[in-house]
């Protein structure tokens, strides 16, 4: 459905160049959950606004229905724009605090012409708003975003791109305002979108979400994909260090339960060898002086990391 190919997107900060996304390969296809995992700074949601063309890249293209996206102008763009939707990390800095929520999740139909009366409209947006769990929708609707809660509004957020009836939706961080007894309903909300056809690119830090509802996944760090494979074989059998150290961190119920793999230190850059070693508790000669490159260790399971 989508695909970025080289991708590189720098920025310069001070003095230095910030390699944010530096060479990133990343596909999603029709009726596809894809997981995108990795810590703050990682480069993560840098690649879901590059790849809907919001951010331009140094180097690299996006390809959709064969053509580049940075490419696009005029009423290609457009519906490129509606049916490839992104949901932000932080509602307050996405949603117009001056519109009511009706006005928000009706903002997309106006603009894309896509109900011919108002009442058709107003159909679209109460029965998005009910799916979302906001219900009564006729109260929500409103309603004005300060008066709702952090949880309540990235579901609004979420109800505007879902009324678009997208393609595709890069969805960074999209439960992690949500409280955990409606963050299961709406993940399969994204399960039930597969299943018709839309692809997602899910970007998060927490692995367990994305072990939930994703089909693959790419692990990033310091703006690379360290691994990437079938979520089952990444779940079960992580290869590269960082990716072990990001599921040990996942909570356990057993409190006698020991971190297999803790890191060192903090996220940083590295001039060469393997972004990670000076934080990896394997690190041997190779890894400091040398960068691994993505190598096929099983089918459809990649890593770069000089252990496998």
């Amino acid at each position: 459905m989508i695909e970025s190919k080289g991708l590189r997107v720098y920025f310069k900060s001070r003095s230095k160049i910030v390699k944010a996304v530096d060479g990133v390969n990343i596909a999603v296809g029709q009726k596809e959950i894809v997981g995108l995992i990795g810590e703050s700074g990682s480069g993560k949601t840098t690649v879901g606004r590059t790849i809907l063309a919001l951010q331009r890249p140094v180097e690299g293209e996006v390809i959709w229905n064969g053509k580049n996206v940075f490419d696009l102008r005029g009423d290609e763009l457009k519906e490129f724009r509606r049916r490839n939707q992104i949901i932000y990390q932080i509602p307050y800095e996405a949603v117009d605090i001056r519109y009511k929520v009706y006005d928000v999740v009706a903002e997309g139909i106006r603009i894309h012409r896509l109900a011919s009366t108002k009442d058709e409209e107003r159909e679209m947006v109460l029965k998005v708003l009910e799916n979302m769990g906001l219900t009564p929708p006729e109260e929500y609707a409103v309603a004005l975003p300060l008066q709702l809660s952090g949880g309540q509004l990235q579901r609004v957020a979420i109800a505007r791109a879902l009324v678009l009836n997208p393609e595709m939706i890069v969805a960074d961080e999209p439960v992690s305002m949500l409280d955990m007894s409606i963050r299961a309903g709406v993940l399969n909300i994204f399960t039930e979108l597969r299943e018709k056809g839309t692809g997602v690119l899910m970007i998060t830090h927490d692995i367990s979400t994305v072990a939930y509802v994703a089909d693959r996944v790419y692990v990033m760090y310091l703006g690379k994909v360290v691994e990437q494979g079938p979520v089952e074989r990444i779940v079960e059998n992580p290869l590269h260090p960082y990716t072990q150290a990001l599921i040990a961190a996942v909570p356990k119920p057993d409190p006698s339960s020991k971190v297999e793999v803790r890191l060192k230190g903090e996220i940083t850059q590295v001039q060469k060898g393997c972004p990670l070693h000076p934080r990896c508790p394997f690190a041997f000669n190779a890894c400091r002086e040398n960068e691994p490159q993505l190598k096929e260790v099983e089918p459809d399971h990649y890593v770069s990391c000089f252990l496998h």
